[in-house]
């Protein structure tokens, strides 16, 4: 499966469809970015993430919340990525990347990033040299909510079972992902559920793999529709990234 990264980074890659049932898959991870959506053969994606991080000091959570979007034109598969021109997401640009992809930097008049409460609007202005047209839509589907991460305590045990929750039901979401990261072994465990899963269980053998140290747990609903425009497909995409710093133990 080819792996998109999420907000703190940029877009890799889209691969194979998401499914309704729960998969488990460790693998490397040497940045423990969050994890990304998937979707069959598509053009490009356009994705607009609500990003809720936590963090716990002197006993008390901490919820800094975060509004961005990154988007990629091109072979996907192949990682051939083109210039599509100005992209914009609710009239907030985002910077072209020397590889092509497009990521959306908050800067300090807007520190919390772009409000996604509502709407989410993009805007391509597209580059006929590329073959991209240009673009102007408006999803019909809202941002994915779930509360938080629920976790009274930034450690995990790797020891026993971990139950990775949310504090309130997944709400306007397809897929769920689940993701463990981090630890001395530099990898991460990952599992995809349905939109309404708030938790899923990750054994202490899947735990142990990543051996003990400082790492991330995150908690990803999304929801997505495709659009076609002069005759290439796109990926409109919706996610709500819960995370947290913790300490594997």
């Amino acid at each position: 499966m080819n792996k998109l990264i999420l907000a703190f980074a940029i877009i890799s890659a889209i691969g194979v469809s998401c499914t309704k049932t729960t998969t488990t898959t460790p693998t490397t991870n040497t940045s423990a970015a969050n994890p990304q959506p998937s979707f069959g053969a598509v053009d490009g994606g356009l994705i607009a993430i609500n990003t809720l991080t936590s963090t716990t000091a002197l006993g008390t959570t901490y919820d800094v919340e975060l509004g961005t979007g990154v988007a990629v034109f091109g072979n996907l598969s192949a990682g051939t990525y083109v210039d599509a021109g100005t992209v914009t997401l609710n009239d907030q640009a985002l910077g072209i990347q020397t590889n092509k992809t497009y990521v959306f930097t908050p800067g300090m008049t807007n520190p919390t990033g772009i409000n996604l409460g509502s709407s989410i609007k993009w805007k391509v202005s597209g580059n006929s040299a590329n073959g991209v047209a240009a673009l102007d839509f408006t999803t019909a589907k809202i941002m994915p909510k779930a509360g938080s991460v629920n976790m009274s305590s930034a450690e995990i045990n790797t020891a026993t079972d971990f139950t990775l929750s949310t504090t309130s039901n997944v709400l306007n979401a397809d897929s769920v992902y689940f993701q463990i990261s981090g630890g001395s072994n530099g990898k991460l465990l990952l599992k995809r559920a349905g939109g309404t899963t708030k938790s899923v269980t990750f054994t202490s053998t899947e735990l142990k793999t990543l051996g003990t140290g400082s790492g991330s747990v995150a908690i990803c609903p999304f929801n997505f529709e495709t659009k076609t425009v002069g005759g290439k497909t796109y990926a409109i995409v919706n996610e709500l990234a819960l995370a947290k710093v913790i300490t594997l133990k």
